[in-house]
C-alpha cells in the first residue's frame, strides 16, 4: 500500500483550492491508498478528512509557510508528499528531503510574481525573490501538475523545469454537471421570473470582492 501525505493550509471550504485537494484524498483513499494529512487549521471540511485519513495531524508552527522539519516529523513514514498551497511549497520540497521522498506539487493559481490585481496583494508575496528549493535548477519539487497551459506558460516562465510539469485539467462528472434540458432551462427561468429573452450569465464560486465579484 503506498502512503501519501498532504500537506494541507486549511481543512476548510473556503475556495475551490481546498475543495479539489479533499477530493482528490477521497479519490486515492478509494483506490487503497494509505491518506495521511498535516494542516495549519481546521475547518467544515476536518470531519470528511479524519474519515479518509488514517493520521490527521494539526501542525503548531503558526501561520507563515510550514516549517520543513515540523512536517517531516508530522508525515513520518509516508512514500510521498502531496501539497497544493503555494505558501508551502517550500516547506514541502525540504521535508521531502528529509524524510527521503519525492515532492509532488499541485499548481492551482499563478506564480506570486505574476500575478495581477488583488492576487499581488496577498501577503506581499510578490516581493519574495523565487525559492530556489521550488523553481529553477535545484529544485527540490520531484513533479509538478498544474492545472491549464496558461497556468503551465506561468509556472515555466517562474523558472520550473519543463521535465518536471504535467498537464492535467480539473476533471468534472458529466453525470452531475451536464447541459440542462429545455424543460430544465424553462423551469428555473420561471422559478426566477425571467422570461425567455433575458440573457443570463453563470458564475461558481464565492461571492467576493477577492474574486471580483462586489457584495
Amino acid at each position: 500500500m503506498t502512503t501519501v501525505g498532504f500537506l494541507a493550509n486549511v481543512l476548510h471550504s473556503s475556495g475551490g483550492l481546498e475543495l479539489y485537494e479533499l477530493g482528490l484524498a477521497q479519490g486515492l483513499a478509494a483506490c487503497g491508498w494509505d491518506v495521511r494529512v498535516a494542516h495549519r487549521a481546521g475547518g467544515d471540511l476536518e470531519p470528511a478528512w479524519r474519515a479518509l485519513a488514517s493520521q490527521v495531524t494539526t501542525l503548531v508552527g503558526g501561520a507563515g509557510p510550514a516549517d520543513a522539519a515540523e512536517v517531516a516529523a508530522a508525515l513520518a513514514g509516508v512514500d510521498v508528499l502531496y501539497v497544493h498551497h503555494d505558501i508551502d511549497f517550500g516547506g514541502a520540497a525540504r521535508a521531502g528531503v528529509v524524510l527521503g521522498v519525492p515532492v509532488v506539487a499541485h499548481l492551482h493559481l499563478p506564480p506570486p510574481a505574476q500575478r495581477t490585481g488583488w492576487r499581488r496583494l496577498l501577503k506581499g508575496r510578490h516581493r519574495e525573490p523565487p525559492d530556489p528549493d521550488v523553481v529553477g535548477p535545484r529544485s527540490r519539487i520531484t513533479r509538478f501538475v498544474v492545472v491549464s497551459d496558461a497556468m503551465r506558460v506561468q509556472w515555466l516562465r517562474a523558472g520550473v523545469d519543463p521535465a518536471r510539469l504535467d498537464l492535467v485539467h480539473n476533471g468534472v462528472d458529466t453525470e452531475r454537471f451536464r447541459p440542462a434540458t429545455p424543460a430544465e432551462r424553462a423551469a428555473v427561468r420561471a422559478e426566477l421570473g425571467l422570461g425567455e429573452s433575458t440573457r443570463v450569465v453563470g458564475y461558481v464560486g464565492r461571492i467576493d470582492d477577492r474574486k471580483g465579484i462586489p457584495q
